[in-house]
């Protein structure tokens, strides 16, 4: 199924992450080893919903347990803008534990040791997505 609008879309999920140091004790170690881009593309059979096709990775070493928290994906630049009645979700998953940036406890339990946190979105908009490249972002916080 081919439509002339959304043609070549692509897009692309990109990371940021933040310390939250006010409530870490000053001997706390919070290490953000790697962060890898996931890839995102058009829903099967929709020209309104982009969804992962490659999940976004981020390894986090900490010495304390702490809590992982991500926003909505933002969009940062696209062709065509998101309406306002766009709806977008952000999943983090920690080995079998998954936790949805619209939950109602919207954080993930990291452990003391190395974490690989994957990390997939939905954008689901009420009109088509024209053709190019999307650019989103996602935010992670990290907390005590």
């Amino acid at each position: 199924m081919s439509h002339p609008l959304v043609r070549g879309t692509s897009a692309l999920l990109i990371l940021g992450v933040a310390i939250a140091g006010g409530g870490l004790p000053a001997q706390a170690e919070v290490f953000v080893e790697a962060a890898t881009p996931g890839r995102l593309a058009l829903a099967p059979n929709s020209f309104t919903a982009l969804q992962t096709t490659v999940p976004a990775t981020v390894k986090i070493r900490t010495d304390i347990p702490v809590h992982l928290q991500v926003t909505p994906p933002v969009l940062r630049s696209g062709v065509s803008p998101d309406p306002s009645d766009t709806v977008k979700r952000t999943v983090m998953r920690l080995n079998t534990t998954q936790v949805a940036s619209d939950d109602s406890i919207p954080h993930l339990n990291l452990p003391i040791g190395l974490n690989e946190v994957a990390l997939s979105m939905q954008v689901q908009r009420s009109t088509y997505f024209l053709a190019g490249d999307y650019l989103y972002e996602v935010s992670l916080t990290v907390t005590p």
